[in-house]
């Protein structure tokens, strides 16, 4: 049985996913170094940690948190985006 600590719609991208998701960018010569990125549903900011070059294990693919943002609709989980340093918009 899984617990929703914010909401009933509170799903974070399990780790597994998101490695799927960014594969092609790790295969090309930029990775997303040079990118703006939207989160438009960041949750709890589990894309956002797994692609910022801010993670413990800097890879050449990774964004810079500079160029990453996110929109989350959640008052705690913006709070807890916030606390991580990741730009609100909206």
């Amino acid at each position: 049985m899984s617990v929703n600590l914010f909401d009933k719609e509170f799903y974070p991208t399990p780790d597994h996913v998101i490695r799927k998701m960014v594969q092609p960018y790790i295969e090309s010569k930029d990775g997303l170094r040079k990118m703006q990125i939207l989160e438009p549903s960041a949750g709890s900011g589990a894309i956002l940690d797994y692609i910022s070059k801010e993670r413990t294990t800097y890879s050449y693919w990774q964004a810079d948190k500079a160029n990453v943002y996110a929109l989350e609709r959640n008052a705690e989980l913006q709070l807890v985006l916030q606390g991580k340093g990741y730009k609100m918009l909206g």
